[in-house]
């Protein structure tokens, strides 16, 4: 009898080297499969939802920096090129996006999505204003699996995320050719 525990029954006897090897790689297939592919797809959704949100708060800044609301929302409608990084992360599809103005005075808010609507009792230097942007991004998991009979968000399929980005308007000023604050132009 030999170390394996087979009888041997001629000169000639079987090695009992690699008798493991067809065990061993099933269950590699298993942890790579079941384990380690998910838990990746779990660890990219955080790394794709931090980094597009950073793309958008540096885009939203770009945007308060601009001298007139109206510059700013015409700026934000064209902005197939200022959200290139965006674009270039990959796995990350913008759905929906809005930009508004937030006020802020005296425990009152009010959004505004329009240049000019801002009713003249809110403009004044104690009026906080801040730009928004709520944007709906779809974030991809890094290996979609195709053919499953179920997708579960984040695993298996995309999933979709509201981010809101706020920021001070930084032009507080008024317009010394119209008169009118450039927040409300």
């Amino acid at each position: 009898m030999s170390a394996c525990g087979y009888r041997h029954t001629g000169s000639v006897g079987r090695s009992c080297r690699g008798s493991q090897i067809v065990e061993t790689t099933g269950a590699f297939l298993v942890l790579i499969f079941c384990f380690t592919l998910p838990l990746l797809n779990l660890a990219v959704i955080p790394l794709r939802w931090t980094l597009s949100y950073s793309v958008l708060e540096s885009n939203l800044r770009m945007l308060a920096r601009c001298d007139k609301y109206s510059q700013a929302r015409q700026v934000y409608f064209r902005e197939g090129e200022n959200l290139s990084p965006l674009k270039r992360l990959g796995g990350v599809q913008i759905e929906k996006s809005e930009l508004y103005l937030t006020l802020h005075y005296r425990g009152q808010s009010m959004h505004v999505e329009e240049p000019g609507k801002i009713p003249v009792t809110w403009l004044n230097p104690d009026v906080q204003y801040v730009l928004t942007r709520a944007t709906t991004v779809s974030l991809s998991p890094l290996v979609a699996s195709a053919g499953q009979p179920f997708a579960v968000p984040g695993l298996t399929a995309p999933v979709s995320l509201k981010l809101v980005n706020n920021v001070q308007w930084e032009n507080g000023g008024i317009d010394p050719f119209t008169a009118k604050y450039y927040v409300n132009e």
